[in-house]
């Protein structure tokens, strides 16, 4: 008897504890914290979201290096794009390009149906900026790309927070933004207010990734 009595003083095992804890303690939920997103994925969202914030950037003057792709049994660089940001060493474009990866290979495979055949073997390169005659007339295999275009090094460690980058395609890879109105702006880098007129004005996004206010105000949205 005085052994069952005792048994009922004896504390909660640490697992019994760990349970209540989780279970939120009196009855309650768990809070779940969603974390901020700060990378880049493939896919309209984020090409739309990046494209903006390319345009920001070049509204601000930072420079910009072009991005090339090729595969290992081909010495042609393929044209993707341009990247940029709030910096302009050489060490920031590799590590804009690493955050942006998924964003660009992706953007790669739907305009160059070579790579989309062998996308895992890909090879990107970093150039020298290209200007908007260049673009124009650039045509895959046909236009060589400029000198200067070197492999991306491999970056090793955290990525770049997204806000801090810009990508922009050359053209974009998907047919809707061809029907669109605002699709003869969108293929265009440079241009002052540019990035403000793409899309609606209600989606105006800034380089840091907010919706910019006193725009919004002055068009009255």
């Amino acid at each position: 008897m005085v052994l069952v009595a005792c048994q009922g003083l004896v504390p909660p095992s640490p697992s019994t504890r760990a349970r209540v804890l989780r279970a939120g303690g009196f009855g309650g939920t768990p809070t779940k914290i969603t974390p901020k997103k700060t990378y880049v994925t493939a896919g309209r969202k984020d090409l739309e979201l990046q494209w903006q914030r390319h345009f920001a950037f070049a509204e601000k003057e930072k420079e910009d290096k072009s991005v090339w792709v090729r595969i290992p049994d081909s010495v042609d660089w393929l044209l993707v794009g341009s990247v940029n940001g709030k910096d302009s060493s050489d060490s920031f474009f590799a590590e804009a390009f690493a955050a942006q990866k998924t964003l660009i290979a992706w953007c790669a495979s739907e305009l160059h149906l070579r790579i989309q055949a062998k996308e895992s073997l890909a090879e990107f390169g970093l150039g020298p900026p290209v200007s908007e005659d260049f673009i124009k007339d650039y045509a895959p295999f046909a236009t060589e790309a400029p000198h200067g275009v070197e492999p991306v090094p491999i970056i090793k460690g955290k990525k770049l927070n997204s806000k801090d980058v810009g990508f922009k395609p050359f053209k974009s890879p998907l047919k809707e933004h061809e029907a669109t109105v605002g699709s003869s702006l969108l293929n265009k880098s440079t241009g002052k207010g540019t990035h403000k007129k793409f899309k609606k004005s209600d989606d105006i996004i800034d380089a840091g990734g907010k919706k910019d206010s006193a725009s919004r105000q002055k068009t009255g949205v």
